[in-house]
């Protein structure tokens, strides 16, 4: 991945701003001619990477060998140019690849770095907050790209009717719906590290998907009583968070907490939620400890309840392996690819999405219908 400081460029009208730039090499095509240095700036808007004439001289090019185009700005105000392909390398890369160019008649044009052969190749992500630009490898292939782009498709369409569809049972509801979240999060996380090349995270991400998703179908298969259990687990966490801060002798948010004018009121209505329910979620024969979650069983009793043992074997336990700092486990690299990542949290949401729509007879077309299809069957 090359990075690039953007740099000061002083403006007629708007004083000095910061510009993104890009540091190149390049090499007329043919040649083994010494690789020259330019600064580029790097211009979104721009069809075709574009160079002063003097550039042909430092490489040795002939300019009007190259064919002739005419260009036209923002302003209409027209170019005349030649086109030349130069093997163009980042500051860090050894590879060079090949990039059109075109080589103004005139020195009065700035050198720019344009989308042609370089947006469709790399991706390239301008960050304002830190003043830079970071060139990297895609993160999707053009396959991948488009099957993502129709899973998106299809969870929209999910969505949407989720949200529009009046339940029999609101809790059942907003039960639902908070896991239908937490899903989009952990597949629209996935996607966030991929694009930043962090998939190495992935596996974390692996793992909380197959909980929400195992959690998901144990809510759905018996939906009324277990939204409860759910929904009410929220005063025992509640509670518990509100004590631990409570237990920082001198900490800052213990001091707020004390000098709080809602503490009086708000205390006993929270403590007397948490005793109208937490002897619900009491480990038995052990009753002076409670579940760490709602559904009062370990996950590995999660997953056989609902028949994905196997997969807890496999993909959970890596992942969590891999969280752990196992030596196997992290020093194999394929285990946190980024198509593999992004794909097993996208089956885990879509077996959710299939709950749903089997659930509240959501009409999908048959394509979308044997999407979902396929993305529920095991994949170990």
């Amino acid at each position: 991945m090359a990075v690039y400081k953007w740099r000061p460029k002083s403006t007629p009208n708007f004083g000095e701003v910061w510009v993104p730039y890009a540091e190149v090499r390049l090499i007329p095509t043919g040649t083994t001619a010494t690789p020259r240095q330019f600064l580029l700036q790097i211009d979104s808007g721009a069809t075709v990477s574009l160079l002063r004439r003097s550039a042909a001289d430092l490489l040795g090019l002939n300019l009007q060998a190259g064919r002739r185009i005419e260009l036209t700005g923002v302003g209409g105000s027209g170019i005349t140019a030649w086109e030349h392909r130069l093997l163009t390398l980042f500051s860090d890369s050894e590879r060079g690849f090949q990039v059109r160019y075109a080589i103004a008649e005139t020195e009065d044009v700035p050198n720019l770095l344009g989308r042609l052969d370089v947006f469709d190749r790399f991706q390239v992500d301008f960050d304002s907050s830190l003043s830079e630009t970071r060139v990297s490898g895609r993160w999707l292939t053009n396959d991948e790209a488009r099957m993502w782009r129709n899973f998106l498709d299809l969870a929209e369409h999910v969505e949407s009717r989720f949200d529009g569809r009046r339940w029999p049972d609101e809790q059942v509801r907003e039960a639902a719906g908070r896991f239908l979240q937490r899903g989009q999060q952990l597949v629209a996380a996935a996607a966030g590290l991929a694009r930043s090349h962090c998939e190495y995270e992935g596996p974390l991400l692996v793992r909380a998907a197959f909980e929400i998703a195992a959690q998901f179908e144990y809510l759905m298969r018996d939906p009324v009583p277990r939204a409860v259990q759910y929904l009410e687990f929220s005063a025992v966490t509640r509670w518990k968070h509100i004590q631990a801060n409570v237990a920082d002798p001198g900490g800052p948010i213990t001091r707020r907490l004390a000098e709080s004018p809602r503490r009086a009121e708000a205390e006993p209505r929270l403590r007397a939620e948490y005793e109208r329910v937490e002897a619900g979620y009491r480990k038995k024969p052990d009753k002076e400890r409670h579940w760490p979650n709602w559904y009062c069983m370990s996950i590995a009793d999660l997953a056989r309840e609902v028949g994905w043992d196997p997969e807890y074997r496999l993909w959970y336990a890596e992942s969590s392996a891999w969280a752990h700092g196992d030596p196997w486990v992290s020093g194999n690299d394929s285990f946190a690819e980024k198509w593999q990542v992004i794909l097993n949290c996208v089956r885990y949401y879509g077996r959710m999405l299939l709950r749903l729509t089997e659930s509240q007879q959501i009409v999908l077309a048959a394509e979308q219908y044997k999407i979902l299809e396929l993305l529920s069957k095991p994949f170990h």
